[in-house]
């Protein structure tokens, strides 16, 4: 890649330290197909040549004097490539919030937060940090001691994207990713700077090794940042341990139905008692008092 002017491309502030992250392209414009900025070279010699050229990050310190400019393999946000010493969140979680303030128009609120969670899920599933959402804020992605950890959108410092973090000792205490306003235009651009940004929030800083989405020398183009690598994925893991599963939720167990009553027999009506035969007028009956034949007695005369 032909040498051109560095321009800043994001920027994470710790509690004592500044450090800016340049590349060596004078632009950042994904959405061209002309732009080849951080496209990544196959050739081993020319990736190394391209590591002998100025670094792509300074570390300032608080009165402005330039404390390193070294490369370092899975470089940790401690300076170093020892990730015994390297700052890291408790708990191995991120509580972060969403400032939609600014949010470019072409993607809604859940547009922009699936994009996020995409993003998120991507480390999730590699090693053991996990990002807890927990609902929007109107915090600034500038106030790094609100106790908020917010992303958000801004200026990025000119650049694509820009963490901040605070932290004490080995312990990352809040930390802001904010997205550039003027460069992100779809999601791929959005899900690949901020696939970046996030190995920032974690822990990492830049990387050495060419092939890694956290190598910065120069920055390689946010389709090819949305998938790690396996330096990526090792960074990860020795600060958070392995992707432990997410526990699978207990399904409720079935209601055994109620037993259907069994119905009750159908009473046996009781059969209709058999009249009597109607009783017929006698035959004739005679009575004795009505038909006795009246007799007369003759009697003979006295003799």
């Amino acid at each position: 890649m032909k040498n051109r002017s560095s321009k800043i491309y994001g920027t994470v502030v710790t509690s004592c330290l500044v450090v800016f992250l340049f590349t060596n392209c004078s632009r950042f414009e994904p959405l061209s197909p002309e732009a080849k900025c951080g496209a990544l070279s196959t050739s081993t010699g020319s990736r190394q040549a391209s590591q002998s050229v100025a670094s792509d990050f300074v570390v300032v310190g608080s009165d402005g004097t330039t404390l390193t400019t070294d490369l370092h393999e899975k470089l940790y946000l401690n300076g170093s490539g020892n990730a015994a010493t390297a700052p890291r969140w408790t708990g191995k979680i991120v509580n972060w919030y969403y400032n939609p303030a600014g949010q470019p128009p072409q993607f809604t609120d859940a547009q922009a937060l699936e994009i996020i969670r995409t993003s998120i899920r991507t480390w999730e599933a590699v090693c053991g940090i996990r990002w807890s959402y927990q609902g929007m804020t109107t915090k600034s992605t500038q106030a790094i001691q609100d106790g908020y950890n917010t992303l958000g959108w801004g200026s990025a410092n000119g650049g694509g994207g820009a963490t901040r973090f605070r932290k004490s000792g080995t312990q990352i205490l809040e930390s802001d990713v904010e997205m550039s306003v003027s460069l992100i235009h779809d999601s791929e651009t959005f899900q690949g700077i901020l696939t970046h940004e996030l190995g920032h929030q974690f822990g990492l800083n830049h990387s050495d090794v060419g092939e890694s989405i956290m190598f910065a020398n120069p920055y390689h183009n946010p389709s090819y940042m949305k998938v790690l690598r396996s330096d990526d994925i090792k960074g990860c893991t020795d600060l958070y341990g392995p992707a432990t599963p997410m526990p699978t939720a207990t399904p409720m167990p079935t209601a055994t139905p109620m037993p259907t009553a069994t119905p009750m027999p159908t009473a046996t009506p009781m059969p209709t008692a058999t009249p009597m035969p109607t009783q017929g007028a006698p035959d004739q009956a005679i009575s004795s008092s009505s038909s006795t034949s009246s007799v007369t007695e003759s009697r003979l005369p006295c003799q």
